[in-house]
This record gives C-alpha cells, sequence and structure tokens, in this order.
C-alpha cells in the first residue's frame, strides 16, 4: 500500500516501440521486426546479418545469429550450431521450425567489436533512487565465450572492465567520453520508459 512496484516489461517488441517513439532515442535504436517471411528475406537482404530472438527472453536463450553470405547462400547459428543452406526458402523453413509459432522478432545485427578475437558489448546499469531519480550505477564489459553469438554470463561469458576492452579501439580520452554518452542515453531511455508506462 502506497508503494510503487515496477512491474517488469518483458516484452522485447513493446519496449522498442516505446523507445522509438522518442526522436532523440530512435537513431540508436537498430532497425526490429516481427518475425515473418517477407520482414525476415527483406531484413537479411538489406543487412546482410540479422539477430532472430524471443520477443520474451533472458540470458540470450533461443537467440539467432543469421546471415546471406551470398544472393543465394544464407547461414544461421543458435549456440555453437550453425546451418548453411542454398535457398531462401530452405533457409526460411529451418528457422520456422526452430522458432516454432512462438512469438520472435528480427533485428538488424551489429557487428560488435572484439577484444583478444572475441566479441564483447558493453551494459548501462540504471536504478531508482529512494527519491525517485534514476541514477547510472555502474558500467561494464562482457566479453562473449569465442564459440558463441551472445555475450551473457550464461553463454560463457566473462565480465570485464571497459577501459580494458576498449583500449585498443579509443583512446583514453575518448573512452571517458564514450563512458558519458553511454550513462546519459541509457538515463535518457529510463526516464523515457518510465514517462511511457508510469512506473
Amino acid at each position: 500500500m502506497g508503494v510503487d512496484k515496477l512491474q517488469p516489461l518483458r516484452s522485447k517488441w513493446l519496449k522498442t516501440k516505446l523507445i522509438i517513439n522518442n526522436e532523440l532515442i530512435k537513431p540508436f535504436i537498430p532497425d526490429t521486426q516481427k518475425y515473418n517471411k517477407t520482414n525476415l528475406k527483406s531484413m537479411i537482404s538489406k543487412y546482410g546479418m540479422v539477430y532472430v530472438k524471443p520477443e520474451r527472453g533472458t540470458f540470450g536463450m533461443g537467440v539467432i545469429k543469421a546471415e546471406m553470405e551470398s544472393h543465394q547462400h544464407f547461414v544461421y547459428q543458435i549456440e555453437q550450431k550453425r546451418l548453411t543452406f542454398d535457398s531462401f526458402e530452405s533457409f526460411y523453413n529451418s528457422l520456422t521450425r526452430l522458432v516454432n509459432k512462438r512469438s520472435y522478432l528480427i533485428q538488424r545485427g551489429i557487428h560488435l567489436l572484439k577484444h583478444n578475437n572475441r566479441r564483447f558489448d558493453i551494459r548501462v546499469m540504471i536504478q531508482l533512487s529512494p527519491t525517485k531519480h534514476w541514477e547510472a550505477t555502474g558500467i561494464i564489459g562482457r566479453l562473449g565465450h569465442p564459440k558463441k553469438i551472445v555475450t551473457n554470463y550464461h553463454s560463457g561469458g566473462t565480465p570485464m572492465d571497459i577501459h580494458k576492452l576498449l583500449q585498443s579501439h579509443a583512446s583514453t580520452k575518448r573512452r571517458n567520453e564514450l563512458v558519458h554518452e553511454m550513462n546519459e542515453l541509457s538515463l535518457r531511455i529510463a526516464r523515457h520508459m518510465k514517462k511511457s508506462t508510469r512506473i
């Protein structure tokens, strides 16, 4: 009674639709569409590489990396399993059996930076303070397993200091600027989500 309870918004599709309503945030969000044959063909033709992921899911489970390596040569990978197809039809049919009528999304693929030949990404921790203000309370890199497509700890990822990960990609000054920019963007997203969902 009288205490706000934050209800997690589990649908990646709803999160995406909320976020892209903000014109300042929208440029940072990769193109995301519902999984179907038309969207898959259009997006993989346009971007060359996409991720097919569960609309509701955590820990990187069920995420599929799909690529068009030539006009009639398609590949997808899930966990460490990699399959190659000589036609879009066979590629799509195999993916659809894997999806198995569950709600999936297709997202433009982003080629991650690497450290020691392993992909990494960066996560910012945003928390709501006791005074109801969003604060950036931490930032960390996740170094992916060398043979997997996601960086999550549950898939063999390793937490690592972002300055070490970015050392070969940016100067000390630029790394500090990037930390500030990521914190500010994350706070903007949190405030927008709070306003949009009234949490």
